[in-house]
């Protein structure tokens, strides 16, 4: 888990506490404070540094160098091969762990294992929307030529595999879709569970970030990027850039809609 400046202390508190609260708990939790942070938060991070179950280890930054760098950073302070993410605002569903543990024990040939997230705005069933992932190796192929194929808060992953593609490198917002594809190039097998496995925070904050111009040109040139490196190809790459097209640029409240009622399932 990264944590940075902007983040709530609340939100840090109940991501913290669904980790300490897991059936199976971790051997250890990884915290990385990308730059300085808020007094307030600092007390929750102490807060949990002062648990009895000394789980919690913090690695300060200097200064804030972007997801992507912080996740490595933290990645090589893991002492363990298996590695699940957190964001610093979501809730992880008690039992996360033992169902992506008990998974890898029958799949030892998958890399990296997502699930599906609850979306929740003040309460956690107040919009009783589920962000599905596909399920099947051959699903999440065809699925990740046009969308990221996984959620990136519910991943688990081997740490071996992941640094073998040199894992998560600096792309605003899309480090985790370029580490999954630099995957699949290589062979490294990628699934998906049915359950929901986090509890995912949004806002109407979350959807404006993605509409506008601005957007737009950092994902032309991400797709753009991926042509180049062979990891989709020409027929994906025009698809993706004409439907991305009107979904960026229609109006904010027409997007609003989308993503609620037609990008999401219901649960």
């Amino acid at each position: 888990m990264a944590t940075y400046h902007k983040d709530n202390s609340e939100h840090l508190f109940l991501a913290l506490e669904s980790l300490f609260k897991q059936t199976l708990l971790p051997n250890e939790i990884i915290l990385v404070l990308d730059g300085d942070i808020p007094e307030e938060n600092k007390i929750v991070v102490n807060k949990f540094l002062a648990h009895e179950l000394k789980l919690l280890q913090v690695f300060p930054l200097e200064k804030n160098v972007g997801l992507g760098n912080a996740l490595n950073y933290g990645l090589k302070k893991c002492n363990y091969d298996l590695v699940a993410r957190m964001d610093s605002d979501d809730i992880a569903l008690e039992n996360r762990f033992k169902i992506q543990l008990n998974y890898f024990k029958n799949n030892p040939d998958v890399s990296v294992l997502g699930g599906w997230m609850n979306e929740f705005e003040k309460e956690l069933n107040d919009r009783n929307k589920i962000k599905s992932t596909p399920v099947g190796f051959s699903k999440i192929i065809q699925y990740a030529k046009m969308r990221n194929p996984l959620n990136h808060p519910t991943v688990m992953f081997k740490k071996h595999d992941v640094l073998a593609v040199n894992s998560y490198i600096e792309i605003n917002l899309f480090e985790d879709f370029y580490l999954w594809l630099r995957m699949l190039k290589k062979g490294y097998k990628l699934a998906n569970v049915k359950d929901i496995l986090v509890h995912f925070r949004v806002d109407d904050t979350m959807i404006s970030r993605r509409h506008g111009y601005k957007y737009l040109v950092k994902e032309i040139r991400f797709i753009t990027r991926c042509y180049n490196e062979k990891l989709i190809n020409f027929s994906s790459l025009i698809i993706q850039i004409f439907t991305r097209l009107p979904l960026r640029l229609m109006p904010l409240s027409v997007l609003k809609f989308i993503y609620k009622y037609i990008l999401r399932n219901s649960s």
